[in-house]
Order: C-alpha cells, then structure tokens, then sequence
C-alpha cells in the first residue's frame, strides 16, 4: 500500500511507518486577538480591560494550534508546543456534543419545534449515521468513548467538525482507516504544518494603535480643559485625565515597540530582511502630529479664555464707573437735608444752634449793679 504524506518535523510529532495522515486543519487566532485587544483598550479604564489584555496576549499559547487525524491516531497540537495523541484503537464510539437547539420563545410551539430537530438528530445516532456530515452539525465538540468506559472530549469548531466527524466515525466504527488516504478526497488533506505566523506582533501592533489614539483623544479634551488653570478655573478630573491618557501612550508605545520587535524575529528566522524603521517612524509621525495639533488647540484655547476674560473685565471697569457717577450725581449738597437716626436736620440749622446757646448765655448773665 503506498504510503500516504508524511508529517514534516516542524509539525511536532512523527509518523509510524504504517501511518497517514487523512485530515488535518490549523487554526489562526489572528481575529480573537483583535477583538480581545479592541476590548482590553475600550474597558482600560476598569478592571475587566485587563483580562481581556489578558487573553489577548495568552490566546495562542493556550489554545490548539493544529489537528491532525491520521489513520491511527487524533491529534491536538499545542499552543505551547506540546502534542496529545489519542489512539483510536482505543476507542468504540463517538458522539457530538452539540449547542442544543432550543426555543427562543416561550410557547408550546417553539419548544415543539426544538424537541423535533433534538429527536432527529439522535435517530440519525441510533442509524449509525455517524458517517453522514448531516449528524454533525451544530457540533462544538467530538466525544470519544473508551472501551473503559471513560470519555474524551475534543474542542472543536462547527465547519471543523463537519469534516473530522464522518472521518472519525469511519475510522472508530466502520474501521475503514487503513483504506483511507490513497487518494486525495473530499474532506481528507494532506498534513500541512502549521505555519509560524509572518505578523506575530499584528495583535499588539493594532492594540498600541487603538491606545495611542484614543490617549490622543484624552489628551486633547484634557489639555483645552486644563488651560482654563491659567485664567483662574480649576480642573481637577481634567488633570486625572490628563494623567490617565499619558499612562495610555506609554503602554500604546510599549505595545507598538514590542510587537514590531516579534515580527522583526519571525521575518529574521524565515530568512527575509524585516523592516526596522518603518513600523517605529510611523507611530513617531502620528505622536508628532498630535502633539503639535494639540498644543497648537491649548494656545487658541487660551488665547480665547484670555480675550474672553479682557472683556468681562473691561465691562465691569466700565460697568462701576457708571455707578459711581450715578452716585456721585444723586448725592446730598450743602442745602439738603441729611438723614440722621434722631431725624432730619439741615446744616444751616447745626450752623444757628451754637447761636442761640451764646444768645441765651448772655441774656441769662446778671446786669452790671443788680443782685444775683
């Protein structure tokens, strides 16, 4: 029997000599990084922003990089490297285990609808028609039953598991493994290794784009808001903003340096010369920009509060003269009357009182030649 293609060496494991590979598929988790890094930078501010920074970094060491079937054998290579083999000599049956069709309403008519398509998926099970790409859908994982008793359980993808489940069952129940993989056929691939990513810095590149932008938002708010110190306003949460969007650019900076840093290493190791100055000069040039479009707003800003202030002044200046003069104007002269607690007395008649006392002094005085 002519032998079937074999896996190169980079995929991690090798081939028995009676060995084939029938299926293989490699996964990319290119997309799950952005969405985690989109994520990560949108919830910054609290705490769950760091788990999904988290995940974003962790994914791929984590999560299967490949899976392979070979006529002997179900194979998971790992994010970290590591490789799990799971014989199927070993195994008797295999089941789906799928996302349940269930009713999105309440009535007898969607739970009627749901039981239905349940029960015939499980009659095709019963058929044994575990052969037919139909039994698999909806699956998100494979089910392996030991002779033990004991159940493995495989994580995979619902367009994965159209192609591996019949493959499967055609190996584990109907045991036609060894007649399988002369000839390339619908569903069956040669083994491919699972390539090293050109880009492996994209995901921190697109997270340190996404920080620096919106640190660039920040700071713009945060600077036109603080320049109103300078005319006596006072802005606290401003300056916490301010802050906040200078720790942004550090981390968008760190995130863009590192990850241009991984795709220098992954260009370096497939032989190609990687572009040092082009993913540094660019990030340089928008910092550059913001930073001169965002002093150049300040000083407008500033220039504005400062007129705005030039008048407010000018019009209370001229706003008191007019009232002093007002006051000035309706002010008591020397022959009116001047309000006093005791009543109201004018200063011709405080001018006659000392008079009077003198004149009535000297009528009072005794005569020259009388007697007291």
């Amino acid at each position: 029997m002519p032998a079937g293609p074999q896996a190169p060496a980079s995929a991690g494991f090798d081939l028995q000599p009676d060995e084939r590979v029938l299926w293989s598929v490699t996964r990319s988790y290119t997309s799950d990084k952005v969405a985690f890094w989109i994520l990560g930078v949108l919830f910054a501010v609290i705490l769950i922003g760091i788990y999904f920074i988290y995940q974003a970094v962790t994914i791929e060491g984590k999560s299967p990089r490949a899976l392979i079937i070979t006529n002997r054998r179900f194979v998971i290579l790992e994010g970290n490297g590591s490789v799990t083999s799971h014989w199927l000599a070993q195994f008797v049956d295999l089941s789906a285990k799928r996302a349940q069709a269930q009713s999105h309403g309440q009535g007898l008519l969607g739970l009627a609808v749901s039981a239905a398509i349940n029960a015939g998926l499980n009659a095709m099970a019963a058929r044994n028609e575990k052969a037919d790409p139909k039994y698999w859908g909806r699956t998100v994982g494979i089910v392996l039953q030991a002779q033990d008793g004991s159940n493995v359980t495989v994580a995979v993808k619902p367009n994965e598991a159209l192609q591996a489940g019949p493959l499967l069952a055609r190996c584990i129940l109907l045991k036609e493994g060894d007649q399988i993989g002369g000839a390339q056929g619908p569903g069956i691939a040669p083994m491919l290794a699972p390539p090293a990513p050109s880009s492996p810095g994209l995901g921190m590149q697109i997270g340190g784009w996404l920080m620096l932008v919106v640190s660039a938002l920040l700071g713009f708010v945060a600077v036109r808001a603080i320049v109103g110190i300078f005319v006596g306003a006072t802005h606290v949460p401003s300056i916490i903003m301010l802050v906040f969007a200078l720790a942004l650019l550090a981390g968008a900076c760190a995130l863009l340096f590192f990850g241009a840093r991984s795709n220098w290493k992954a260009a370096e190791a497939a032989n190609k010369k990687p572009s040092k100055i082009v993913p540094l000069v660019v990030p340089a040039a928008f910092i550059a920009i913001a930073t001169l479009a965002i002093g150049s707003s300040a000083v407008n800003r500033y220039l504005f509060l400062r007129d705005l202030e030039e008048r407010y002044s000018t019009r209370s200046r001229s706003t008191a003269t007019s009232t002093s003069t007002a006051t000035a104007t309706s002010s008591p002269t020397s022959g009116s009357t001047l309000s006093t607690t005791g009543g109201a007395l004018s200063p011709a008649v405080i001018e006659a009182k000392p008079e009077r006392a003198s004149k009535r002094a000297t009528s009072e005085a005794p005569r020259p030649g009388t007697g007291s």
